[in-house]
């Protein structure tokens, strides 16, 4: 019950990260975000469609359609159970979320409090080795410093164009390893514009693709 709540609040806060942060003033990192932007962590990159998604991963176990927002689910059914109706932040999943039919998300979850728990079917790796089960320390040793998020835990590359991506990880407490280990990691494509300003244009597109995710993904 604690980790389906801890999961659905980090969602939430995931899909809306980029609505409370208009005012980030990190410097271009262009050698990283090149190197995520080209492959998203999983081999493919960013503003790829979901038909050529599909056709690297395969047929999603469920879609979502709605307005511009496009959401494609592969998830771990356990034996014996029916597939729960997505968007659900408790399942083990690679989710693959599109705007405007641009792949702007990448989402993965697990459960590392259960042994023997599975593995999504595709594991994101944004960087050589930052990837679900790693604890705080080890991601923050591959990553450096924090600097994103209302916390100050996750990390933002920017381009030298100004467009942006965002490593957001969770961590969930695992009793039997006395370590939380990163139990949900969501990489995100920003556009560029004035993510620095907080207002203008750019913002509330921005704002609004945001509130349309968090509005779609808290039902």
């Amino acid at each position: 019950m604690l980790a389906g709540m801890r999961r659905a609040l980090a969602l939430l806060g995931l899909a809306t990260a980029g609505l409370l942060l208009g005012s980030c003033h990190n410097e271009p990192d262009t050698k990283t975000y090149d190197q995520i932007s080209a492959s998203a962590g999983i081999g493919i990159p960013f503003n790829t469609s979901p038909e050529q998604a599909e056709a690297k991963f395969g047929k999603p176990t469920q879609t979502l359609d709605r307005g511009p927002l496009h959401e494609d689910y592969y998830i771990v059914i356990p034996a014996g159970q029916e597939a729960p109706t997505m968007p659900d932040p408790t399942v083990t999943q690679f989710t693959l979320s599109f705007y405007d039919n641009k792949l702007v998300r990448v989402y993965n979850c697990y459960h590392p409090e259960i042994p023997g728990s599975s593995t999504p079917p595709v594991v994101a790796e944004p960087i050589a080795g930052v990837k679900l089960g790693l604890k705080r320390t080890q991601i923050e040793n591959l990553l450096g410093k924090p600097n994103y998020g209302t916390m100050k835990d996750g990390w933002e590359f920017v381009g030298k164009d100004g467009r942006a991506i965002s490593i957001l990880p969770h961590y969930t407490e695992v009793k039997d390893l006395n370590a939380s280990l990163a139990s949900d990691l969501t990489i995100e494509y920003h556009e560029s514009g004035s993510v620095n300003s907080g207002k203008g244009e750019y913002y509330e597109k921005r704002k609004q693709r945001q509130q349309t995710i968090h509005n779609l993904t808290a039902k």
